[in-house]
């Protein structure tokens, strides 16, 4: 909770069951991440790289802050975006 992992290189990393929330993850590299089930609320996702990230939902990230800059996986909608 709070963690500043900004530009952090998480790629790959297994983040399920994690608490994110209030985290910084701008510019972060999540590629391949395994990410179910993670608490996302209020977290920045401003630039980063969600490529290929594994059990995301929209759900998750129904609370969280992402501009034009963040990458999510190929056929992923994500819910409207929060303003930051």
């Amino acid at each position: 909770e709070w963690a500043n992992l900004f530009q952090s290189n998480l790629k790959n990393a297994n983040l399920s069951r994690a608490n994110l929330q209030h985290a910084t993850l701008t510019e972060a590299n999540l590629e391949g991440a395994y990410i179910a089930n993670a608490n996302l609320d209020s977290t920045f996702l401003n630039g980063a790289n969600l490529r290929n990230i594994k059990g995301l939902t929209q759900e998750q990230i129904a609370n969280s802050y992402w501009d034009e800059t963040t990458v999510f996986p190929e056929g992923f909608e994500p819910p409207p975006n929060q303003q930051a």
